[in-house]
């Protein structure tokens, strides 16, 4: 299409329009000479190498061993030296779902053979979809990934899923079946990311003996292992430190969101919000400044915006009485309901219904919190 050439152009004297046809719908495995002349029409020189070929299906094989047991991807850097040539080759389209695993826009050129994968190929291919659909169409495309692979790593992104869509009952259920599947394939990783996945859904719900239990179960399974990456690490210590947030032992909260150190606006609204309820008012500034140095970036700018402000109204006297600080909250539930998942809303169900209490909108209270507890299902 890119060059402008008809069917009949590019088959001709070679087979005719109705086999190229069927070849690339993959309804026909058409010889690999046939397949060398076409491309040729197209000025491509289709590779057959069968030393390259062997070559790249061994480091085919590393990288996916290396992806699973979350390995450095050294098998890349061979690969990508044979670029070039496996790019029309048999394993074209292997070496361009690999380049999709490795954040390569690869997704719209791959779909469009997903009528002629094999099921490892279709398996991968529904890894890659893009982050920009709905948790549900991510879960969904997880889920059928899971049943072509049958990996530990497969199934473990379905927890990752059910994680934002909030449905931290069924994590902990899963959970059960993914350490299964790491421990038959002796994959420690996942089994100690399926710890702190479950640390997280305790997190979120503010469970901390159970959270601290998890956690613990997942860090001592990746001491002194190569695995241990600070962006792991980063995350368990907010979350610890947000749990003690809500539990209010501030002392605790700070002492782990201080381990954090990646500067981020959560990371400071946060620490503003340990010091403005001890009435650390200078240090709760400097977060408050900081916090407003994130609020316009990216698609995250609303969000922050009403968090931020809710921030500032609990500096203020009486503020649970202020029907401003109220119509805060009420914005504050619809943004996040829109845009975060149901972690967020949880933080602030205190605060609701202390506020709604204070202001006698009894009504509203019980519906705020009937409708939290209806989501929270004991774990």
């Amino acid at each position: 299409m890119r060059q402008g050439k008809g069917q009949k152009e590019i088959c001709y004297g070679i087979c005719v329009t109705s086999y190229l046809c069927k070849i690339e719908k993959g309804q026909v495995r058409a010889d690999e000479a046939i397949i060398k002349k076409l491309f040729k029409q197209l000025g491509i020189d289709y590779c057959q190498d069968a030393q390259l070929l062997e070559e790249a299906s061994i480091l085919i094989k590393q990288y996916y061993e290396q992806v699973h047991y979350n390995l450095p991807r050294t098998a890349f850097e061979g690969l990508k030296q044979l670029e070039d040539r496996l790019k029309y080759s048999p394993l074209g389209l292997d070496y361009r779902l690999i380049c999709g695993m490795q954040g390569e826009a690869v997704y719209e050129m791959v779909k469009s053979c997903e009528g002629c994968m094999t099921d490892e190929q279709l398996g991968i291919f529904y890894l890659l979809t893009p982050t920009d659909r709905s948790w549900e169409e991510l879960l969904e495309a997880y889920e059928k990934a899971y049943k072509l692979l049958g990996t530990s790593a497969s199934y473990y992104n379905i927890m990752i899923a059910l994680l934002q869509l909030g449905r931290y009952a069924e994590i902990n259920r899963r959970a059960k079946i993914c350490r299964e599947l790491a421990i038959e394939e002796g994959n420690t990783y996942i089994l100690a990311a399926t710890f702190l996945m479950q640390g997280h859904a305790y997190a979120v719900l503010d469970l901390d003996e159970f959270m601290m239990e998890y956690y613990e179960r997942g860090l001592r399974l990746l001491q002194n292992t190569n695995w241990i990456e600070d962006k792991e690490l980063e995350s368990v210590y907010y979350n610890m430190g947000s749990v003690f947030v809500t539990t209010k032992d501030y002392q605790k909260a700070l002492d782990y969101l201080d381990k954090v150190t990646v500067e981020t606006f959560m990371l400071c609204q946060k620490k503003a919000l340990v010091h403005i309820r001890t009435g650390h008012v200078e240090e709760a500034q400097i977060y408050l400044e900081k916090m407003k140095d994130y609020m316009n970036e990216g698609e995250d700018a609303k969000v922050y915006s009403v968090m931020y402000e809710e921030a500032v109204m609990e500096q203020k006297k009486d503020y649970l009485k202020d029907p401003a600080y109220l119509e805060i909250l009420e914005r504050l539930q619809k943004v996040i309901k829109e845009e975060r998942h149901f972690g967020y809303l949880y933080f602030y169900r205190e605060q609701i219904i202390e506020a709604y209490s204070a202001q006698k909108k009894y009504k509203k209270a019980l519906v705020f919190q009937k409708e939290i507890s209806s989501k929270v299902v004991v774990m």
